[in-house]
């Protein structure tokens, strides 16, 4: 892999630019969308957040554990500490964030760790969530719940059969880890959505990933603000009314930066509360 080559390609000012533009043109067309229909949110679904809390931690945690299997095994506990601590970082503009915070942390913590090293398995741990969520959400277009569900409860076993054998290849148990998270945050949705909307229709979960994973390649777009919407609306109008996907798409948003915040505080809260007990 030409790491040069990603280099150049994420640090172009111009597809930054180009990235930052297409996030606020999506802003003002879903803002203006907004307040053309007056879509309100029910503020009574907003409790359900914390039903489906422990399902989206869990699925941050596979994804900082598959991070933390590119490294070896001593350092695995520095990695998903890192991990988390930039995980906020994705909803700094141009998601420079991540790379600065995690970059910060693991030379702070493990100078012998190479900035190759660590662009490497953030390069690959992008890709990798890209890639399996991109899958997942291809699911959309197969017009059967029992088969969509299938698919994913089977990639799901394999995933956990392979996240355990750790004599294969480290690239292989990123995969297999993110998969899982993945899989439990489509699953996380679904529960949430059928909690606060009495809507158990796996095709706009998946849409929903589907979005959410056309969104990774506007790297301008913080979190993806505005172009997982407009993206969300594009694929779903033509199945739900415009009213309802506006609403779903927003409370979605508030869901999984509620969840960010919060896996965040409870992650290290939790660490603080370990190391307390063990002195």
């Amino acid at each position: 892999m030409n790491i040069k080559f990603f280099e150049l390609i994420l640090e172009s000012k111009f597809l930054k630019f180009v990235n930052f533009l297409f996030s606020l043109l999506a802003l003002f067309f879903l803002f203006n969308l907004y307040v053309e229909i007056g879509v309100k949110i029910n503020l009574e679904n907003l409790k359900n957040m914390l039903y489906v809390f422990p399902i989206l931690f869990l699925s941050n945690y596979m994804l900082a554990r598959g991070t933390s299997r590119l490294s070896k095994i001593t350092e695995h506990k520095l990695i998903m500490d890192s991990w988390f601590k930039s995980m906020l970082g994705k909803y700094i503009p141009f998601k420079v964030g991540i790379p600065i915070i995690r970059f910060g942390n693991i030379k702070q913590n493990l100078d012998s760790y190479s900035t190759k090293k660590i662009f490497k398995d953030l390069l690959f741990e992008q890709f990798t969530i890209i890639l399996t969520s991109l899958l997942l959400g291809s699911l959309f277009f197969i017009k059967s719940t029992n088969i969509q569900i299938s698919i994913m409860l089977l990639i799901l076993i394999f995933s956990i059969y392979v996240s355990f054998k750790k004599e294969l290849n480290k690239l292989f148990l990123l995969i297999s880890n993110i998969m899982i998270a993945q899989i439990v945050f489509g699953f996380g949705i679904y529960i949430f959505t059928a909690l606060s909307y009495s809507q158990f229709n796996f095709e706009l979960v998946l849409g929903y990933i589907l979005s959410a994973s056309l969104s990774l390649f506007f790297i301008g777009a913080p979190a993806g603000i505005g172009v997982r919407e407009y993206i969300g609306v594009s694929l779903l109008k033509n199945y739900f009314e415009l009213n309802f996907i506006l609403e779903y798409l927003l409370i979605c948003r508030i869901l999984l930066v509620f969840t960010d915040l919060l896996s965040y505080t409870f992650y290290f809260l939790y660490k603080k509360l370990i190391s307390n007990n063990t002195i």
